[in-house]
């Protein structure tokens, strides 16, 4: 799981200067949490792989806002209790 933060969140690029890019720190997103697969695994405690992300796809992971993190977070005990 990764925290991120959002820099540009619907945002049209036509007055953006990818040259001279700057923003109000008022306006960046809060945290934003993403699950993303990583070519790589923890074995005997140890980071075995090389731990590079994947080609870019649609399907390497998913952006989870704080709201609907703490939705996932209340649910899942209830399925996995089996309730």
């Amino acid at each position: 799981m990764l925290r991120l933060r959002g820099l540009l969140i619907d945002h049209k690029d036509d007055h953006l200067d990818r040259n001279d890019f700057t923003i109000n720190p008022e306006k960046v997103e809060k945290s934003i949490f993403t699950f993303t697969f990583f070519t790589g695994s923890i074995e005997k405690g140890e980071l075995s792989g090389t731990w590079n992300p994947p080609s870019p796809s649609s399907t390497n992971s998913v952006l989870l806002w704080p709201d609907v993190l703490d939705h996932f977070t209340r649910i899942i005990p209830h399925y996995l209790n089996g309730k």
